[in-house]
């Protein structure tokens, strides 16, 4: 090989490599700016947070067990529905108007027995004490008369009294014919038990005849026996019954029925209840909440820290740049979590992980 060809094969190899190594060079510092700016310390992002009264509602099904509400039943009386005086919601208590019967005004009944026979003076027994009871209830006697169990001259004068009331004339005559007194009609009460009673249905209505002895006239609501909470399950799995900590209350149509401490309908809920939910209702959707809301604090879950056993915010410090702050996480919200903070702050910072090395609570 001649002498001039080594050279030149020399050349062309150092230039070979001083090209590649001059290019990569041009390529190192054109990216340098780029790598320089990524390396820059992120700004601290600082955030307000948002005050809520948190009730941690939730949704619920609601099960109810039921029966059937008690009957008030006719005593008997004939006659055409003239008018009704009762109606859904009522409460009757001894005397109250219960409708108008061929010009005969029924009237509730409260006692511990209904009455079964027509009374007039002389007449003695257990239903006599009723009765005199009856009338005590509708300011027909002397207020320190004591029931005897007898038709007295007294109680005979307070039944011509009720007489009057009812629409009823009636009289008591002997065997010769003489008149002994007024005397009572049983069939123009209505015996509704031995409480005031809560009407649920009318089972009467003007124009009709007035139900014969022993059949129904009202109705009181069906008795609620059970409330039970189910979580309202994805389709096609079967709901679960709530397990509620204490401090719950059951939340239908905006009215809050109160639950004990194991999450249960209390006993006055249930009574409640039947006044805001139809007896034939098996089941319906419903919500339960906190019965005291909560004063919490809207924070970004990023602001959010956990660490040695305790969790935290970082908030401006008059010390420092920040300072951790305890606190309470109570929900976890679509791009939000609620907390109860240990003292009361303004803003936070949104990105400690980026900003404070190591972030931690202690």
């Amino acid at each position: 090989m001649s002498r001039g060809r080594t050279v030149g094969l020399a050349l062309a190899a150092a230039v070979g490599v001083v090209v590649p190594a001059l290019v990569l060079g041009v390529l190192l510092v054109a990216d340098l700016g780029s790598v320089l700016e990524s390396e820059a310390p992120p700004e601290p992002i600082v955030v307000p947070v948002a005050k809520t009264a948190f009730d941690d509602r939730r949704p619920v099904l609601v099960r109810f067990a039921w029966s059937e509400g008690e009957v008030a039943r006719s005593s008997g009386l004939e006659g055409l529905v003239i008018s009704v005086a009762a109606g859904p919601g009522d409460t009757l208590g001894s005397g109250d108007a219960v409708a108008e019967v061929s010009g005969v005004r029924v009237v509730a009944f409260i006692s511990e027995a209904p009455l079964y026979r027509p009374l007039a003076r002389g007449d003695k027994g257990d239903d006599v004490a009723r009765l005199e009871r009856f009338l005590l209830d509708m300011g027909l006697l002397a207020e320190d008369h004591v029931p005897s169990g007898e038709v007295t001259r007294s109680v005979s004068s307070a039944i011509g009294l009720l007489n009057e009331r009812l629409g009823i004339e009636r009289v008591r005559r002997s065997s010769t014919g003489r008149v002994v007194g007024p005397e009572f009609d049983p069939s123009a009460t209505l015996w509704v038990g031995d409480e005031p009673f809560v009407v649920g249905t009318v089972l009467v209505e003007p124009g009709m005849p007035w139900p014969g002895i022993g059949e129904p006239v009202l109705q009181a609501p069906g008795r609620l026996d059970d409330v039970v909470l189910f979580t309202l399950a994805e389709t096609g799995e079967p709901p679960t019954e709530v397990a509620l900590p204490e401090g719950f209350v059951l939340v239908i149509n905006e009215v809050t029925i109160p639950l004990d401490a194991s999450g249960r309908v209390t006993a006055e809920g249930r009574t409640r209840l039947p006044t805001l939910v139809d007896a034939e209702t098996s089941e319906m959707a419903a919500s339960v909440r906190l019965a005291k809301p909560v004063e919490a604090l809207k924070v970004p879950p990023s602001a959010v820290v956990e660490g040695q056993g305790a969790t935290c915010v970082y908030a401006l410090s008059g010390a420092g740049p920040f300072e951790p702050v305890a606190v309470e996480v109570v929900a976890s919200l679509f791009g939000e979590a609620v907390v109860e903070a240990s003292r009361p702050i303004a803003e936070v910072l949104a990105n400690p992980a980026q900003i404070i090395m190591g972030p931690r609570c202690g």
